[in-house]
């Protein structure tokens, strides 16, 4: 985020007072390690706990990061993002509406969006 380049929320975060800020770090990049979880099952009063470890791994996955922080999110607001594109790999695409409350008491609705395609970024926005 710069004077030119907005991020995520456009003019709108640069409002004081806000009650949160949104921006993207990163639209697309590679993960690798693996997530590894623990379940127990019990099977009954007289039985014993069974407990069932899982392990996935996220060699060659693809990761997201984004950036949320302030004292509080809007009432209302919807987050939506994916990069599963099969066929065009490094693509990425996310959606963002939501109440945005000023320090005036008014709110209005707020719409962000934008594609990460070949490396080029196609924002749109209601700013």
């Amino acid at each position: 985020v710069s004077l030119f380049h907005l991020g995520a929320m456009g003019p709108v975060g640069w409002m004081p007072g806000l009650e949160c800020t949104h921006g993207v770090l990163s639209f697309d990049h590679e993960i690798y390690g693996s997530l590894t979880f623990m379940d127990k099952h019990g099977r009954g009063e007289m039985d014993t706990t069974t407990t069932v470890v899982t392990t996935i791994s996220m060699d060659n996955g693809r990761g997201y990061t984004e950036k949320d922080f302030g004292r509080s999110f809007p009432s209302l607001w919807v987050w939506i993002q994916t990069n599963s594109f099969a066929r065009h790999p490094g693509t990425s695409l996310f959606v963002s509406i939501a109440r945005i409350p000023t320090p005036l008491g008014l709110e209005f609705p707020g719409f962000t969006a934008a594609l990460w395609h070949d490396s080029t970024l196609i924002p749109f926005a209601t700013w």
